[in-house]
This record gives C-alpha cells, sequence and structure tokens, in this order.
C-alpha cells in the first residue's frame, strides 16, 4: 500500500513541475513567432492563435487548485507575456514582414491593426491584458525612439506612428481611468 505524504496534498511536488509546465507552455508560444511575416496564410493562423492563447489560454497555469497549492502565478505569467510581445513586435519580424509583404497580403500594417483589434476591444480589460495592452503600446514606442538611429525609421516609423495615433483616438472614445493612462503611455 502506497504512504500518502503527511499534508495529502496531491500537488506537493508541483511548484517545480509547475514552474516547468509554464516555461515549456511560453516556451511553445515563442516557437510560433518565427512564423510571422511568412505567407499570408501562416502568418494570420500564427497572429491569431499567438493572440487567443496571450488573451486566455494561459488560465490553465492560474486555477484556483493549482494557485492553492503553487502559488499565484499571475507575476510569473505577465512577465512571460511582455517578453511574447517584445518578441513578436521586435526589429525581425518587422523585417521579415517588409521583405515578404505583398500589397493585398500580410502587411505591417495590417499585423498592428489586427493586434490592435485583439487587445482592445474589451471594454474592461483584466489585469492580464492590461498588462498586455501596456507592453504593447511600450514596445511599439521602443521602436519608434530605436528608429530614429536606424534606417528602420524609413520603412516602419511612419506605420507604427499612425497606428499609435489611432489607438490613441480610439482611447479617447472610450474614456476611462485605465485608457487614459495608457494614452498617456503614447507619445
Amino acid at each position: 500500500m502506497e504512504q500518502k505524504s503527511l499534508t495529502d496534498n496531491p500537488f506537493e511536488e508541483m511548484p517545480a513541475t509547475y514552474t516547468d509546465l509554464q516555461q515549456a507552455y511560453f516556451d511553445h508560444l515563442e516557437r510560433v513567432i518565427p512564423f510571422i511575416g511568412f505567407s499570408d496564410e501562416v502568418s494570420g493562423k500564427a497572429v491569431e492563435f499567438l493572440w487567443k492563447e496571450l488573451l486566455g489560454g494561459y488560465n490553465f497555469l492560474r486555477t484556483d487548485a493549482v494557485c492553492k497549492y503553487a502559488g499565484n502565478p499571475t507575476e510569473a505569467i505577465i512577465k512571460a507575456q511582455k517578453t511574447i510581445i517584445e518578441k513578436m513586435f521586435g526589429r525581425i519580424i518587422a523585417e521579415r514582414i517588409s521583405s515578404n509583404e505583398t500589397p493585398a497580403g500580410f502587411t505591417y500594417a495590417h499585423y498592428l491593426e489586427v493586434s490592435a483589434n485583439y487587445l482592445f476591444t474589451d471594454k474592461t480589460p483584466d489585469i492580464f491584458t492590461r498588462h498586455l495592452q501596456e507592453s504593447y503600446l511600450q514596445t511599439l514606442q521602443s521602436l519608434l525612439t530605436e528608429a530614429r538611429t536606424s534606417s528602420f525609421s524609413v520603412l516602419f516609423s511612419p506605420t507604427v506612428s499612425e497606428h499609435l495615433t489611432r489607438i490613441r483616438e480610439q482611447l479617447t472614445t472610450n474614456p476611462s481611468t485605465w485608457n487614459n493612462y495608457l494614452k498617456n503611455k503614447i507619445q
């Protein structure tokens, strides 16, 4: 007969295992990012998959049972999501999209628009979505700052600037404390 632990905790070994599971999940998402910027169909599917996962696919990592034994994963999830956003909107992906785009296909402007549609449609975003929104805006602002010192500005700076202006206008039409905070993040 198998002897139970003194705590009868079904997740006794979970903290280490949980960390591994969380890492594996976000590593899986990172492996999808390089597909953005290839064919229109592949790019569209990759972007859709990533946003669906970033906006709720992680929920299995924060169920009540898991949190009871492994602790609150909020901070770790937010940190991992920020890393994904930074990679999704980094120069490498932007340059890949630019080198493979066609006028009627998957363009950088389309990529930004689709992403904003996923991110800014919820009128009452939860803590995870709010952090995604903030990371998205910070990452795009960083691209603009970096663009001032590189050839990147010629290709992407106008597109990113126009996109951020549209987001700012959208946030203005839906006033809230959070939206006001986000508007101030846009230079």
